[in-house]
């Protein structure tokens, strides 16, 4: 009886002795990394998912149950060599999608799942169901799906909210890396950027091609220093890199900027303290010293440097998305000019160096082949347009154009008598089927002789879109005056000359007969006093014909022709 407990004491020791050493055994997790917030109808989105799978697991599928509306485009692990081979069903007014794995998913891997949604007129609510699963066959039959649930090993559930698809009357450029173009900022303005001056370089990106060169510096040449090159990095963030082919920084974003939603980035040098920084969504994501690299920067790497749009040195890495409003300053812009990238005002800044909005009727800097130009869906980029004032029998009659996303709560009204503090002063309503807008105000003062006013354009999620500053004058004698030019034809240079009889604001603006605008020179305050611009035709490639330059003052405005004859 002893010899048997004992016997009975000992193995429960041994029993509870291999229970603690024994490892437990991990479960296969699937979870998901990210998904954009916003899915417009017709537009290509990706899903991230990461995979924890145990060694006791044996996966080798994902179904995904969707809806009809929603095409799958393609899946792929992310750093693995695994491959995926899909077919695809219909059951019960659903559409299942089956990816066999190429080898077991027995590791942890990252997936990115690339869907298109179908258009449509109205906001509606999906899910999409991610099962992964171990099938012993490759013939599947449609009634599998009533038992995805107990089979799978791991499943998670994502919940979209599908947008109707407004484009804009914005315009942006759409890259095909499949039409491999070369276009490029000449050497004139690329030169900015670099490590031994200030800039800042802009611009908002739509793209789900992982992976690729969104824009670069570097000429290719293994001996060639490089201020910039941007890429959508395999696993969905994106990259800045400066430096040498064999010795360079990157900067990393903590988010996943390839999910096909825009978004805005911003890469700023500041080179007094020889630092540079990436904002992504107005959000500062990363910074790097630059100062090991800046001795690389000579003035013959900065007079060959160019800026290639949507590749490598236009040989390589090309990009397959869609960009808009891009620009380059002279300095480094700080964190809270860059906080709110979705509202955008008209730029007055001396230090802009290039603002490309890839509109068809702008005269663009860039060289080579054009990427297309088509309508988008990013709302931030729609501007208020045509904002003119008449006076009318003491009041002032402001009008202005609009054509928005369809959610605009409406138009708010500001004034101010200094151009800097302004105050509301009331609002007008927005419709999708209108285009031109008034409103009549009468300032209270009578002794105001100027008075500033702008637009400001209420969209969703609290952001605002501004116009630009419209200065009215009430005075009625005109305090300038607009000489002709001289020469006049000429070719390439000619001298335009004003004169100011009191201190004013000035803008001067030289067009072509459309309408497009070809230089814009602007200040805000000078005395009272002749002045002189030499316009030079050849800085902007123009051909013979006749132009128009327009001098616009606190106090009026006047136009006046010349004729370029070459």
């Amino acid at each position: 009886m002893k010899h048997s407990l004992l016997q009975n004491f000992f193995s429960t020791l041994l029993f509870a002795q291999l229970t603690l050493v024994s490892p437990l055994v991990a479960q296969t997790s699937f979870s998901l990394l990210h998904a954009p917030s916003a899915v417009h109808d017709g537009e290509d989105f990706n899903v991230f998912f990461s995979l924890n799978a145990s060694a006791h697991d044996t996966a080798n599928a994902l179904i995904l149950d969707l809806p009809r509306s929603i095409q799958v485009l393609r899946l792929y692990a992310i750093d693995s060599p695994v491959k995926f081979s899909a077919k695809t069903l219909s059951y019960r007014n659903r559409t299942y999608g089956i990816f066999f794995s190429s080898e077991p998913l027995s590791a942890s891997s990252s997936l990115v799942l690339t869907l298109r949604p179908s258009e449509s007129f109205s906001e509606r609510r999906e899910y999409i169901q991610a099962h992964l699963v171990h099938l012993h066959s490759r013939e599947v039959r449609p009634a599998l799906m009533d038992t995805l649930d107990a089979i799978a090993l791991a499943r998670l559930t994502l919940n979209l909210t599908l947008q109707p698809k407004w484009r804009h009357d914005n315009t942006a450029a759409s890259f095909d890396s499949l039409a491999q173009i070369s276009v490029f900022l000449p050497n004139q303005r690329a030169a900015a950027l670099s490590l031994q001056r200030n800039f800042t370089a802009e611009f908002w990106l739509r793209s789900t091609a992982l992976g690729r060169t969104v824009l670069s510096t570097w000429s290719g040449a293994t001996s060639d220093a490089y201020a910039l090159e941007v890429e959508l990095l395999a696993d969905g963030r994106l990259g800045a890199f400066f430096g040498t082919p064999f010795s360079f920084s990157r900067l990393v974003s903590q988010t996943f900027v390839g999910d096909g939603a825009w978004h805005h980035c911003a890469v700023t040098h500041d080179s007094a303290q020889s630092l540079m920084r990436l904002f992504i969504d107005g959000v500062l994501h990363d910074s790097a010293r630059t100062q090991i690299h800046r001795a690389a920067f000579t003035p013959s790497v900065e007079r060959r440097t160019l800026l290639y749009l949507g590749s490598r040195a236009g040989r390589e890495r090309f990009f397959h998305g869609e960009l808009d409003e891009l620009k380059i300053y002279r300095r480094a812009k700080p964190a809270q000019e860059l906080a709110n990238p979705e509202i955008l005002e008209r730029e007055t800044d001396a230090s802009l160096l290039v603002s490309e909005s890839f509109s068809p009727s702008a005269r663009s800097a860039l060289v080579g082949e054009r990427p297309e130009i088509v309508r988008t869906s990013l709302a931030a980029a729609t501007r208020i347009r045509e904002l003119r004032a008449e006076l009318q029998n003491g009041t002032i009659q402001l009008s202005w154009e609009f054509t928005g996303p369809p959610n605009t709560s409406g138009f708010t009204i500001e004034r101010s008598t200094n151009g800097t503090t302004f105050q509301s002063i009331g609002t007008v309503a927005f419709s999708p089927t209108q285009s031109f807008y008034r409103f009549t105000d009468q300032p209270s003062d009578a002794a105001l002789k100027v008075v500033f006013y702008r637009i400001r354009a209420n969209l969703p999620a609290r952001s605002a879109l501004f116009s630009s500053t419209l200065k009215v004058g009430l005075g009625t004698t005109k305090q300038f005056s607009l000489h002709q030019n001289t020469p006049n034809p000429f070719n390439p240079t000619t001298t335009i000359v004003y004169e100011l009889f009191s201190p004013s604001s000035v803008e001067l603006v030289i067009y072509n007969m459309l309408g497009n605008e070809i230089t814009r020179i602007r200040h805000d305050w000078q005395p009272a006093g002749l002045y002189k611009y030499v316009f030079n035709a050849a800085d902007f490639d123009l051909s013979s014909g006749i132009y128009l330059y327009r001098l616009r003052t606190d106090t009026g405005s006047e136009t006046r022709k010349m004729i370029l004859m070459k």
